[in-house]
């Protein structure tokens, strides 16, 4: 400021011209930075301290948690809708779709914003899900006065929404996005119906899709282990790497036609039309009337601002806002309400759905799509025990599990050794 020409002038304190005034503007200054690092020391004591403690240190509360007595517990209302998140992300539902239903719903974030792909990205990394507490740390080390981080993490101080299972796979298939995201924009999409899936049994990675140029030019496509292709020397996984389209053909037909037999479906028709009467619930009607008590008041604030005389352009957009999310919360009520006492489908009904797959052609990649999404869970490719597992989205005597040889199968399998080249 001296330099510019221009001169401080303290409302508090009398700072006078000349060499005098220099002195105690520079001893004021002094102290007003000592007392700023001393406050900052305590603050930052104190979070720390309330981080040992496993409390809430301020900022947004997540999605699905309240507060109480400063620690975190689940909201019994919306703590069942981030797992649903999970359980729609990891079974393969695109971010984009979880996000256009959420907001459908009415459902909103912790600071009542619609859902996108960021929103949904910091739910599915925030490992308070799990139960684990973290905190970073930084400060300014005593004897060197140097600056440092600390991580401090505690696992299980927080009751968990998820599974530490189900959060692994969000990962998984986030981290396998983040690659696909990559990819050059000129190259065309090729859907990998069996991504987020699929899992090498060697190490236990995820196999994602690959791709490679053979002599003639064409670009073939592979399943391959993340771990093979990341990795190098002898931390790379061995594991060969499978052809696309004969992997998700095979697939599809092994789960038609050992799972989609009369005896299963009756068995599977039993226990849908159970889940159905099981699922009737009205929590969500609760949270979307829990939202449209809160568009309400908030309504009913700018009525009275607007009654004291306080009426701008931005009063008249954001009372016509939630005047709109009110019709669209009772609208969304509405037909909630008409799910929950809709009759329940019958047995034959579901039945004659569930056949439709044995009927379609499993080369239609629509028919591969739904098969896949609908029914099946996890595949793991075990090469060292020459066994396939396939893990359905029910539970029986195997707990919904059926395994194949992969040496019987070998013309589907034509494995490849070098995937990715």
């Amino acid at each position: 400021m001296r330099k510019a020409g221009c001169r401080l002038i303290s409302a508090k304190e009398y700072v006078p011209a000349g060499p005098e005034g220099i002195i105690l503007e520079s001893v004021l200054e002094g102290m007003a930075e000592y007392y700023s690092k001393e406050l900052s020391r305590k603050v930052s004591r104190g979070i720390y301290e309330s981080a040992l403690k496993h409390q809430h240190i301020g900022g947004i509360v997540p999605f699905g948690f309240v507060l109480e007595n400063k620690k975190y517990k689940p909201d019994p209302i919306k703590s069942p809708i981030v797992r649903e998140i999970f359980e729609r992300y990891v079974s393969g539902e695109p971010a984009v779709d979880i996000c256009s239903n959420l907001n459908s719903r009415g459902v909103t974030t912790s600071v009542g914003q619609k859902f996108n792909k960021s929103s949904l990205n910091r739910i599915l990394s925030n490992t308070k899900y799990i139960g684990t507490y973290t905190y970073k740390r930084a400060y300014i080390d005593e004897i060197t006065q140097e600056k440092k981080k600390e991580l401090i993490e505690f696992k299980n101080v927080i009751e968990p929404i998820v599974s530490e299972e189900l959060f692994i796979k969000a990962g998984q298939r986030m981290e396998q996005n983040k690659h696909t995201s990559k990819r050059k924009k000129d190259k065309p999409a090729v859907e990998f119906l069996l991504s987020g899936k699929l899992f090498c049994g060697k190490c236990k990675a995820p196999m994602t899709g690959d791709s490679g140029t053979g002599k003639s030019g064409n670009t073939y496509y592979y399943y391959t282990c993340a771990n093979k292709k990341s990795k190098r020397g002898k931390e790379a996984c061995r594991s060969k790497s499978y052809p696309k389209e004969k992997l998700e053909e095979f697939i599809v037909k092994f789960t038609r036609d050992d799972i989609l037999s009369p005896e299963v479906l009756d068995w599977l028709s039993e226990n849908i039309i159970q889940l159905q009467g099981n699922q009737k619930d009205d929590m969500q009607i609760r949270l979307m009337l829990q939202q449209k008590k809160d568009v309400e008041n908030k309504i009913a604030n700018i009525m009275t601002a607007i009654e004291n005389g306080i009426f701008t352009e931005t009063t008249k957009d954001r009372l016509e806002n939630l005047e709109e999310a009110k019709r669209n919360l009772e609208y969304n009520i509405q037909v909630e309400k008409f799910k929950n006492n809709a009759p329940a489908e019958s047995k034959d009904s579901i039945i004659y759905y569930l056949e439709q797959f044995r009927k379609d052609d499993i080369k239609d990649i629509d028919c591969q799509r739904l098969i896949i999404n609908t029914l099946i869970d996890t595949i793991i490719i075990d090469e060292e025990n020459d066994r396939g597992i396939v893990a359905y989205r029910y539970n029986d005597d195997n707990n919904g599990t059926r395994e194949f040889s992969i040496k019987n199968t070998f013309d589907v399998f034509e494995c490849v050794f070098y995937g990715g080249e």
